[in-house]
């Protein structure tokens, strides 16, 4: 071996050895940086405390919906009682020889219009009292933190009036009129 062969062989070796260095230092990472990682961390929280309050109300907002689709079906089916027996009826068993009101366990029952669980989850209870030929059906929500999504209803069965109120998340129903 010459020492021109010598310092062509070292002059590879040198080469060799940076190329390797550098692609050792420059290694393509694809993680994420501590820095990095907070700020996606921090985007990520400010999105949820935006967006739960509203997902929150909408799903509280469905579920009052439904309850009072149920109210609305009692009404219509205490109407259409009283139209076949020419009387208001007096509890489930009775309104349930036309239609039965269903609860979260089942179809209501009992002589008298007892309070009912909703069968959207038991989420609501519901609730008939009579005054003369006015009933008023009330929805109330089962945990005390959701009072204000709460459902006022009445149903004059003299006059065939009906009205349904719904409370909001920053204010109780209004009372209905069915005078």
């Amino acid at each position: 071996m010459t020492k021109s062969d010598t310092k062509i062989d070292n002059h590879a070796a040198l080469t060799n050895f940076l190329r390797m260095a550098r692609f050792a230092s420059n290694k393509n990472h694809s993680g994420l940086t501590l820095p990095e990682l907070l700020v996606s961390l921090a985007i990520l929280g400010l999105l949820c405390a935006i967006s739960l309050p509203k997902y929150l109300n909408s799903l509280q907002s469905a579920r009052q919906k439904d309850v009072a689709n149920q109210i609305s079906n009692i009404e219509t089916s205490i109407q259409a009682y009283r139209e076949e027996f020419l009387t208001n009826p007096t509890g489930w068993d009775e309104l349930a020889r036309i239609s039965p009101a269903m609860t979260n366990t089942g179809s209501a029952k009992g002589s008298t219009f007892s309070t009912i669980s909703s069968p959207n989850g038991g989420y609501y209870m519901l609730s008939i009292t009579a005054s003369g030929t006015t009933l008023n059906l009330t929805g109330t929500p089962s945990r005390s933190a959701d009072s204000n999504w709460d459902i006022q209803a009445c149903l004059n069965t003299q006059t065939g009036l009906s009205d349904i109120k719904l409370g909001t998340a920053t204010s109780k129903a209004i009372a209905p009129v069915c005078t």
